[in-house]
């Protein structure tokens, strides 16, 4: 399902129109597909962006709460919300650290079980949990390599129950 489009940013933000009928949430991971490699992304920040300026929005907000009703513009064309996306791991033939951008106006999608298959079970699987991807539980398990683990310090940095 298609989440959105990339409209600008830089290496630490890429900024992502979202799709008028979708929704995203902090944590969120979603794809980019280009061409033969992937792009793993995820959310940390949503912010809104609007075809009206500042001063206008409020004088839209003014009208709709004096007067009822006021339209400008289509609603879904005109105020959106946009998505700060932070680029996670570059895939191709193998998953890397990711060291370049994603092309303008790419489409952002949201990330499947399929996305998934660079990542394997280990040999000595020590099981960790369920991928998250915001406040949803993926249908895929996580695993870490039992014999390396046990053998180090190990800090889980996370809230209670999780």
């Amino acid at each position: 399902m298609i989440k959105g489009q990339v409209v600008s940013g830089d290496f630490s933000k890429i900024v992502m129109r979202v799709k008028s009928d979708s929704s995203m949430e902090l944590g969120e991971l979603v794809v980019i597909d280009q061409g033969q490699e992937k792009f793993l992304l995820q959310v940390y920040d949503l912010v809104y962006g609007s075809q009206i300026s500042p001063q206008n929005l409020e004088m839209v907000a003014g009208m709709n709460l004096e007067e009822g009703n006021f339209n400008l513009l289509d609603e879904s064309l005109r105020n959106y919300q946009l998505a700060l996306l932070k680029p996670v791991l570059n895939i191709s033939a193998s998953s890397k650290t990711c060291k370049k951008l994603p092309d303008f106006f790419t489409k952002v999608r949201e990330i499947t079980k399929e996305d998934l298959s660079f990542i394997t079970k280990p040999e000595h699987p020590l099981f960790l949990g369920q991928l998250r991807s915001g406040s949803k539980e993926l249908d895929f398990n996580v695993f870490l390599p039992g014999k390396d683990v046990l053998s180090h310090h190990v800090l889980i940095p996370a809230s209670t129950g999780k």
